[in-house]
């Protein structure tokens, strides 16, 4: 999932990424053991690249859910929007604008759902950090 400023966010698969190589603020975690039989390596040369196109069962996945929408304040993400609600006084968004994270909770959903992996991954998703 990768932002845009504008239109919202859109997916992309980032093939052979290097997490040690990037500079952005990342907490691995993991998630749940996946079959082999649901998972395609895909055909290269082992360099970086970005693609649209689903290559195996979990991308497919993947493409069958939406991305967030464009945010009402792109430049900060736990704004809400105008027109939802917001909780008492405590300053908290009950209805605040989707994020990537969000994104992130329903494709382990419908991982789980799919029997793609074990419903334990939604516990692990619900108690990781909140990176932004």
């Amino acid at each position: 999932m990768s932002p845009g400023l504008l239109p919202g966010f859109f997916r992309e698969f980032k093939r052979n990424y290097d997490f040690s190589a990037t500079q952005r603020k990342h907490h691995i975690i993991p998630l749940a053991q996946v079959d082999e039989r649901f998972i395609t390596d895909t055909v290269g040369n082992g360099q970086p690249s970005v693609d649209t196109t689903a290559r195996d069962r979990l991308e497919s996945t993947a493409i069958a859910i939406q991305p967030p929408g464009r945010s009402p304040n792109p430049f900060d993400p736990s704004v809400c929007s105008p027109t939802l609600t917001q909780a008492s006084s405590l300053n908290f968004c009950s209805d605040r604008a989707p994020n990537c994270q969000d994104w992130l909770r329903n494709y382990v959903n419908k991982l789980v759902e799919d029997g793609f992996i074990a419903g334990s991954a939604i516990s692990v998703v619900q108690n990781a950090p909140n990176l932004l």
